[in-house]
């Protein structure tokens, strides 16, 4: 398949004991000693954590979250929401998760194939939720120079 736009985010630096939308730290990679990461096409629009679309069609949207724990025996999930009224109400479109090793890192991805009708309304947002008493001791992490978390935007085809 040829991709019409291949589109990449990453979250450029950490973000500890939080959880929520997603609203800072994205942006585009920038070169890696002198290599550059590739971007095919318009991509995205992002503002605040709210992304909006160049164009309908068929769009697979992939995250890739990188967790850090100081606690064993927490989770972690990532979450893709989707509002369809420009950002009034938000509901969630992919999920991934894992469990925190004690002392460790993780990975995990999520995503799924998007038909993007209306490009004046619908938005898109990354969340992290962690287990319920999970106050400390977890981060989102982030590089400014290479990807550990984010995420990928790829329109492979008209609606």
């Amino acid at each position: 398949a040829r991709y019409t736009v291949w589109d990449t985010w990453i979250l450029t630096s950490s973000i500890s004991d939080y959880e929520g939308a997603i609203t800072s730290n994205l942006a585009r990679p920038s070169a890696v000693s002198g290599i550059s990461w590739g971007t095919i096409g318009t991509g995205m629009t992002e503002s605040g954590g709210i992304f909006t679309f160049p164009q309908t069609g068929m769009w697979e949207i992939v995250a890739d979250y990188m967790v850090s724990s100081s606690t064993a025996q927490q989770y972690s999930i990532g979450r893709i929401e989707v509002s369809a009224d420009s950002g009034s109400s938000w509901q969630d479109f992919a999920e991934g998760g894992n469990a925190a090793p004690s002392n460790g890192t993780y990975s995990f991805r999520f995503g799924g194939l998007m038909d993007v009708t209306n490009v004046s309304t619908t938005r898109i947002k990354l969340s992290l939720h962690v287990t319920a008493n999970w106050t400390s001791g977890h981060s989102l992490d982030g590089s400014s120079t290479y990807k550990r978390s984010g995420v990928e935007f790829r329109r492979i085809g008209d609606t």
